[in-house]
């Protein structure tokens, strides 16, 4: 009743072909597997199609041959397995699209699995390509790689790790790595993560500190009086030369 949506009473004597179309009950006296559950449809009271889970067993009785019919609704488990299959899905195009290199590999560096991005970011055509390399081989430094996993191993996660790695035509080049370590499903130790491309921003904080340092220099060293000052008359920077020239023997007098 529950499964079909009709009232016991009208069932009896209805055939099984009513309820469940795709049945097929064998005329031998027992199934090729004994038990065995097939995936059937059955059509519900209301016209619906019901997935149905469908175990056949054969057997006589005051010499008729009977079929016994045990039909389980999976309904909610299909549910559940179309759910799961398309958030990995969408999981899988996460990790195929994403611009920031994706990988995950054993501790000894194999490669297990990466993305596009990763390949391209080290300069090689596709995945297929960078996952036959060993990841220790990808760092400058096998020592940089050792304390990365010295520090997992006692936080079980770096953010925003620097690091650098050396691409295919043997440039080097700076990362920023977020990694963990999860286990696998035979509950193995391994390695999972994301490296960004840092490279130009690297070049563009060592221009600017660069500058910093000669801009420094010069109003440090300027024999001329150079102050920054607020327009209510504050100071807020200067250089030894105008605290002198005003008479103080040096500028963190006129700072304070």
């Amino acid at each position: 009743e529950t499964v079909f949506g009709h009232p016991v009473p009208s069932l009896i004597g209805e055939r099984l072909e009513t309820l469940i179309p795709s049945a097929l009950v064998s005329s031998e006296p027992a199934p090729p597997v004994p038990n065995a559950a097939i995936p059937l449809t059955g059509i519900h009271a209301g016209g619906a199609e019901v997935p149905l889970e469908v175990t056949f067993g054969h057997s006589v009785r005051d010499g008729r041959r009977l079929v016994t019919v045990i039909a389980r609704d999976v309904t909610e488990r299909f549910r559940a397995e179309k759910a799961l299959r398309e958030a990995e899905s969408r999981q899988r195009q996460l990790f195929e699209r994403n611009l920031a290199g994706i990988f995950r590999t054993t501790l000894d560096g194999r490669i297990l699995e990466c993305n596009d991005a990763l390949a391209r970011i080290f300069g090689y055509a596709g995945h297929e390509e960078l996952a036959s390399l060993s990841a220790v081989d990808l760092y400058v430094s096998a020592e940089d790689r050792e304390e990365s996993l010295r520090q997992l191993a006692e936080r079980g996660s770096l953010l925003n790790h620097e690091l650098r790695f050396r691409r295919r035509d043997g440039s080097v080049f700076w990362a920023l790595e977020q990694a963990s370590l999860v286990k696998g499903p035979d509950g193995e130790v391994l390695l999972e993560g994301s490296l960004i491309d840092i490279t130009e921003r690297k070049r563009a904080e060592d221009a600017l500190r660069a500058s910093e340092n000669r801009y420094r220099t010069l109003f440090e060293r300027n024999l001329a009086g150079v102050y920054r000052m607020t327009l209510a008359g504050g100071i807020l920077d200067c250089n030894d030369s105008f605290a002198k020239i005003f008479g103080y023997p040096s500028r963190e007098e006129l700072l304070a």
